[in-house]
């Protein structure tokens, strides 16, 4: 694909992440499968430059605008502008760019999500930031406020360091139609939940929406301050450990990777918080988070960052990560923030999530790259499309298809006879449902007592499973393109199989699947790569059935490598099929991948 990369450059180089962080996330460094452009995309001339670019034909758009209103950088302004050109794009979407910490804090405590307090239910210390910047901007040794009296000094820094952004925000909501002002000054910023509070000139921060800090109460020990109505977070502060997630959408699924804690430079190894020096210190490194040392930790970690992408509605936006903390007292873990998009696809020496998809994604930075693309689109609905002539041929032939299976039947009994597919089994492209049949009748023979497995089938084709003779064999069957459903199913599985099937599939679809494979499967993974000779693409094309084309997958399956925790169990070519249109011979590659024992 030729793709287009919207980078959004700093205007200013003097700005403290323009110095820190010099480098623009580049997918190139890590795959050549895609032709990746870059457009750098300037806040004040955005809509010209994305004309430009829209113009050149590109494949797909990969969105890393992330400016806010108040950011001299391109975001959502120009994300809103390039959505409303109906091209296909994957990474930020403008509604969840607009989408503040103060959004998702409101909208977490009605969905039960445990955030940290704020307002009458939060006490000191608290700890403040700002509501919209990233990368902990403005945040340092005095945002932990331990009174009243080091709370108003830190709101009238924080309001101080906001100031020029909050112009900056007045002068783009002035310049857009979609925007304005009510009657008291206060400017409105339609698409979010609460931003009328996004920029109030100068004015400092009200802890109880009065005109002065001051005014704030303080009863008890008890810190009064409502940040509903301004761009300030103060909330109640937990002492304990900081902890990410990345998200990636997987179809319509957002599915949460390994979490990772941080490793602070040497000389702040007793920091109780992550400033912005140290952030982007050059010693400052994520771990991973080894699931058999904390089980309950780490699927706890996954469960809220899955259960946050949803209550901070980041449905389609590629990707995302959230920032969770888990006091030291109890154990107790809080939600501080959900940000759009993960730090990755920079070079080594700015790496920051990158370890994340190159040490625990199967098939890393490449396959993300795919996943991306595949789930958009899936979310566009181009494989239903795409999979909808196939679907037609195979049902024209499913009361005569298991007569043409020949060698790929002696290729399932070996598969059946040599392996263990005991406990539940996800089996992509079932058709008539052959190989499951046998796969029973195997077992039923055993005498070790062995129970059936329990199997969920899937097929482009609703009359090749109507043509099943015994449709029991299955507890379920899913209808619709391969690479759409194993996206959006959430279910884990002991074994994956998909034999016969997976040369329909383009490159990007068949990496997808892949990694969606090793996601869902809890002890294997088999599959059969036809080695298809162009002879017989070209043969479909001929008789006028172009859309039979279909795809050696063999070097890409090979290319993509070993997932961490997995074995290649066995690898052997076989005689495959004879094509019973254009009369040729195809050898397979069986492939068994198995799970090693945790460490």
């Amino acid at each position: 694909m030729k793709i287009c990369v919207l980078q959004a450059p700093y205007a200013d180089s003097t700005q403290a992440l323009a110095i820190n962080d010099p480098s623009f996330p580049d997918p190139a460094m890590f795959t050549s499968q895609h032709e990746f452009h870059h457009r750098y995309i300037n806040k004040a001339t955005a809509n010209a430059q994305i004309d430009a670019a829209v113009a050149e034909g590109f494949d797909m758009f990969l969105n890393f605008m992330w400016g806010q209103l108040e950011d001299t950088v391109a975001g959502i302004e120009a994300t809103e502008y390039l959505e409303s050109l109906g091209v296909p794009i994957v990474g930020y979407q403008s509604k969840v760019l607009r989408r503040s910490k103060l959004d998702f804090y409101n909208a977490a405590k009605k969905s039960g999500l445990p955030v940290p307090a704020r307002g009458a239910d939060m006490k000191f210390p608290v700890f403040v930031k700002p509501a919209k910047m990233c990368a902990s901007m403005f945040i340092d040794e005095r945002s932990v406020c331990k009174n009243q009296s080091e709370l108003d000094q830190q709101l009238a820094r924080i309001n101080e360091y906001l100031a020029p952004g909050r112009k900056e925000a007045a002068a783009t909501i002035a310049n857009h139609c979609n925007r304005s002002a009510d009657g008291n000054g206060s400017a409105h910023v339609n698409g979010s939940d609460h931003d009328n509070g996004s920029v109030n000139g100068n004015r400092i921060a009200h802890v109880d929406g009065s005109d002065h800090v001051n005014d704030s109460a303080n009863v008890n020990g008890v810190a009064h301050f409502d940040g509903s109505d301004t761009d300030i977070v103060v909330q109640e502060y937990i002492p304990g450990r900081d902890y990410s997630v990345i998200l990636i959408e997987m179809g319509n699924t957002p599915v949460a990777l390994n979490p990772t804690t941080y490793r602070c430079p040497a000389i702040n190894a007793g920091a109780d918080f992550m400033t912005f020096d140290i952030k982007f210190h050059p010693e400052m490194r994520e771990e991973l988070l080894v699931r058999c040392k904390d089980p309950t930790l780490f699927d706890m970690l996954r469960n809220l960052a899955e259960r946050a992408w949803h209550v901070n509605q980041m449905a389609g936006n590629s990707w995302g990560n959230v920032d969770i903390r888990v006091r030291a007292s109890d154990g107790k873990p809080f939600i501080l923030e959900v940000n759009a998009g993960p730090a990755v696809f920079y070079r080594w020496e700015h790496e920051w999530e990158d370890i994340v998809i190159r040490e625990t994604f199967p098939g890393g930075h490449r396959a993300l790259v795919n996943v991306m693309i595949n789930s958009r689109l899936q979310q566009l609905g181009k494989h239903k499309i795409k999979a909808a002539p196939v679907a037609k041929v195979f049902d024209s032939f499913s009361t005569t298809y298991e007569s043409y299976l020949g060698t790929m039947a002696s290729n399932y009994e070996f598969l059946i006879a040599d392996y263990d597919y005991s406990g539940t089994m996800f089996e992509l492209g079932s058709g008539t449902g052959k190989f499951s049949r046998m796969l029973h009748e195997h077992q039923r023979k055993r005498k070790d007592g062995i129970e059936l497995s329990t199997i969920v089938g899937n097929d482009v084709s609703e009359q090749m499973v109507q043509k099943n003779p015994i449709p029991e064999t299955y507890k379920e069957v899913k209808i619709g393109p391969l690479q759409d459903v194993i996206m959006d199913t959430t279910t884990s599985f002991d074994h994956v199989v998909c034999v016969s099937t997976l040369q329909y599939l383009d490159e990007v679809e068949m990496c997808a699947v892949l990694v969606r494979m090793f996601q869902l499967a809890q002890k294997s993974v088999t599959i059969s790569v036809d080695e298809i000779p162009d002879s017989h693409n070209e043969a479909w094309v001929k008789a006028g059935f172009p859309f039979l084309q279909v795809k050696n997958h063999l070097q890409l399956v090979e290319g993509f490598g070993v997932p961490r925790g997995w074995r290649v169990g066995r690898r052997v070519r076989k005689f495959g099929w004879t094509s019973p249109n254009t009369g040729h011979n195809i050898d397979t590659v069986l492939f068994r991948f198995e799970v090693l024992p945790p460490l």
